[in-house]
């Protein structure tokens, strides 16, 4: 028995011996170069571009099967610049030879250095990787590419299993490498350039159903900009038999720069992640971006190919997240800082204190309103449907928590209600912007209810000038992207009053009047309030009332939003008593200032006695003391 056992394995192993001695003749009698015309042309009348090979093809038989290959280039259209559309320095692919007898095909490494690949779209709307689209005509414009349909249809035919081929062969890649890789975007109707560079793209274990393990490093740069990132990340994939991909990604890392500014982000995110065509699917995301907790299910679609004399297509966005505690005010320094038009605002003409920048389209060299107060088609086309909750978001200093926020979109108008807490008041609203306008109409309405407003200011200023609930109602509309273009469109009306709060801390009389010092007043606050109308991006108010024990107000003017400056005019009768005390408040909004109008107060002083100096008698007589406890009660020494 023994002895079969040992005649049958040396009677296999001859065989596979034979057969590999066979399977070495064969290779190497056929030499790989006499197909160069035949891949070049195969190459050619499936892309329209022409490939080069510039060294000769090497078979490799030992230690396993393997081609190298030298320096490959597929030229590019002329209209799409001189340049190559790719281009390959070296590249090189083993197999196993063992597994060719069993009917399995598996690769054991593909590495490619020096890959360069070249993106061009112009302005036409023709793109140099549309390979059906044919050869672009002397406008630029893509003509149809006669044959494309006809070989794409061979194709289908040929990779149909033919009954007598048997069982096809299983495909498996251990490993695939790409070093000193660079892609260069440019899009010669937006104006904008953009590099890509990736210094170690690593794959192991390409199989169907199998855990792949991803490695990618590299860096970015926005040319028309100078805006720069580098990136690194790792994790693990899985390609699904119904081809979807499940992915985690456990390690990336982003940073970004531009000259004197930098931004760094740190992401660590799970997902079952499936990438059919123009669509990306994430399900059960769980992750963080740096100290953010990260959670939901997000669906993005890209827009389809409409035909030439079709309208704009906006992508799909549908899903919900769940984010946990966000910084907004660091991360929207740190994009900001990196922005051109940041960096262009931090110069000498630079934008005042105040104004919103908003950065144009990349590619333009200024933020200038003109030119960014146009929405991309695509955005105004947007079809969304996205909830989004947090349990803090940390902005302009304010910890807003429990923020909701939904967005729907369709058909050029979006819709955001959206609800929050604010130290324990609450906020709610909606916004409503038409996006097929353009510039695009955007509305809001504001409602906050007993938020205290000492917690406000001592959050954003430091300090504690007036306690109390705060609550008012905002209905407001305007048109443009940037505020500078917003501004002078805006109109609409809002309310406001603050109620059992109390004044502290500041002088309420800076330079001081004859027998009173100035110092901080600290009084009780009954009740504060007034109304703004708004125009063309004035502010008007007409009813400001100051109602304490120790003082009433009252008074109004005018808020410029368009040129950012305060023109108030506000009257207190201290204890009750005439004469009325006006206090200017005017100035830009870097620098608003105020005090007492000496010229006014005189001329309230003296109609003040010559009108009814029986009443003002009558009032110090009996008053005296109510009076003194007042004023001893507002100026606190």
């Amino acid at each position: 028995m023994k002895r079969v056992l040992l005649t049958v394995l040396l009677g296999l192993t001859a065989l596979i011996l034979l057969a590999l001695v066979a399977l070495g003749v064969v290779l190497a009698r056929v030499n790989p170069n006499d197909y160069k015309d035949d891949i070049t042309a195969l190459v050619e009348k499936a892309t329209g571009k022409h490939l080069i090979f510039q060294s000769n093809i090497e078979a490799a038989f030992f230690p396993r099967l393997g081609l190298k290959i030298g320096r490959l280039q597929l030229n590019d259209e002329p209209v799409f610049g001189a340049e190559p559309f790719a281009s390959v320095q070296s590249a090189s692919l083993s197999l196993e030879l063992l597994p060719l007898l069993s009917g399995n095909v598996v690769v054991k490494d593909v590495t490619l250095d020096g890959l360069t690949l070249k993106l061009v779209a112009t302005s036409a709307g023709a793109a140099n990787w549309d390979f059906n689209a044919g050869k672009p005509e002397a406008g630029g414009k893509a003509a149809p590419r006669e044959g494309v349909t006809a070989l794409a249809d061979e194709r289908t035919k040929e990779a149909k299993p033919r009954p007598e081929e048997g069982k096809s062969l299983n495909l498996a890649v251990k490993q695939m490498r790409c070093t000193n890789m660079r892609v260069t975007y440019r899009d010669l109707s937006a104006g904008s350039s953009y590099r890509l560079d990736i210094d170690d793209l690593a794959l192991q274990n390409l199989d169907l159903g199998a855990d792949m393990s991803l490695v990618l490093a590299g860096s970015g740069e926005d040319l028309s900009s100078g805006r720069a990132a580098k990136f690194a990340l790792q994790g693990d994939a899985r390609v699904q038999a119904d081809g979807s991909l499940a992915m985690t990604v456990s390690d990336l890392n982003v940073s970004a720069a531009a000259k004197e500014a930098s931004l760094s982000l740190k992401l660590a995110l799970e997902a079952d992640y499936a990438a059919p065509m123009r669509t990306l699917d994430l399900k059960n995301i769980r992750g963080s971006l740096d100290s953010t907790t990260l959670a939901g299910n997000l669906i993005l679609t890209l827009p389809p190919k409409g035909a030439p004399g079709d309208g704009p297509r906006g992508m799909n966005i549908h899903g919900a997240l769940d984010i946990g505690d966000l910084d907004a005010d660091r991360l929207i320094a740190a994009v900001a800082a990196i922005s051109p038009a940041s960096r262009q605002a931090s110069g000498p003409t630079a934008t005042p204190a105040g104004t919103m920048i908003v950065p144009g389209r990349a590619g333009q060299k200024t933020a200038e309103p003109a030119k960014s107060g146009r929405l991309d088609p695509a955005l105004a086309a947007l079809d969304a449907d996205l909830a989004v909750t947090a349990r803090s978001v940390t902005a302009a200093k304010l910890p807003f928590k429990d923020v909701r926020v939904r967005l729907s979109s369709e058909k050029g108008s979006a819709k955001a209600p959206y609800d929050f807490k604010l130290f324990g008041g609450t906020v709610k609203g909606t916004a409503l912007a038409g996006l097929s306008a353009n510039p695009p109409k955007v509305a809001l309405d504001a409602k906050a209810e007993a938020v205290p407003v000492g917690d406000v200011l001592a959050a954003v200023s430091g300090k504690r000038s007036l306690t109390g609930d705060f609550s008012g109602e905002l209905d407001a509309s305007g048109q443009g992207l940037s505020w500078k273009d917003m501004a002078p469109t805006l109109a609409g009306k809002g309310r406001f009053a603050v109620v059992n709060g109390r004044a502290t801390g500041f002088s309420l009389i800076p330079q001081g009047l004859p027998g009173l010092p100035a110092v901080p007043v600290d009084f009780p606050v009954e009740r504060v309030s007034a109304s703004l109308n708004i125009s063309k991006g004035v502010a008007v108010n007409r009813d400001f009332s100051l109602l304490a024990p120790v003082m009433t107000g009252s008074g109004g003017g005018e808020i410029d939003l368009v040129r950012e400056r305060v023109d108030l005019l506000l009257n207190f009768l201290l204890g009750g008593l005439p004469p009325a005390v006006p206090v200017e408040i005017r100035g830009p909004f870097p620098a608003i200032s105020y005090k007492v109008d000496t010229a006014a107060l005189l001329k309230n002083t003296a109609t003040g006695v010559l009108n009814a100096p029986e009443a003002a008698g009558k009032a110090l007589i009996e008053a005296p003391k109510g009076a003194g406890k007042a004023l001893e009660g507002l100026f606190k020494k």
